[in-house]
């Protein structure tokens, strides 16, 4: 459950982060809530089996965690290619959903293949506290207050 609010908080980041941008409206787009639209998105996307319908969204915020729900869902790091241009300016988006991939489907060796350092360690910390996996994973990670914080048992201060 910590995955999903760590998505939550990556959500409402990039929906401050990323401006709107000028495209056209779909079904999803009918006035109702962010999450509802988000949603919306999704569920066409996994009907579909098509990342691409995530595209559709008017606003990055939405495309974005669509598509890194998507491939966590469908165990598909792949779509996480599909992050746009404007997206692709901030590479820590598409870093942050192949990590999602990984943790969410508790493969570190996806985690291995996440260019972004930070966010590399970030996967292979979450893999050990989040996911209860092996502490050896920690040898993996370079930043050496975060690899401390991997060792570190759960209830230690």
């Amino acid at each position: 459950m910590r995955v999903l609010r760590t998505w939550a908080v990556i959500f409402a980041l990039t929906s401050l982060l990323l401006p709107m941008s000028g495209r056209g409206k779909t079904q999803c787009e009918s006035g109702a809530m962010l999450t509802q639209r988000l949603s919306c998105y999704i569920q066409a996307a996994e009907a579909a089996g098509n990342p691409a319908v995530c595209l559709e969204s008017p606003e990055p915020s939405i495309r974005f965690n669509c598509i890194s729900l998507y491939a966590e869902h469908n165990e598909a790091p792949a779509a996480c290619s599909l992050i746009e241009a404007e997206e692709a300016q901030r590479p820590h988006l598409r870093a942050a959903c192949v990590s999602g991939v990984a943790v969410a489907n508790r493969n570190p060796a996806l985690c291995a293949t996440v260019e972004q350092p930070l966010v590399k360690d970030t996967c292979y910390s979450f893999l050990v506290l989040e996911q209860g996996m092996d502490k050896a994973l920690c040898e993996n990670i370079e930043n050496k207050a975060l690899q401390e914080a991997c060792n570190t048992p759960k209830g230690s201060n």
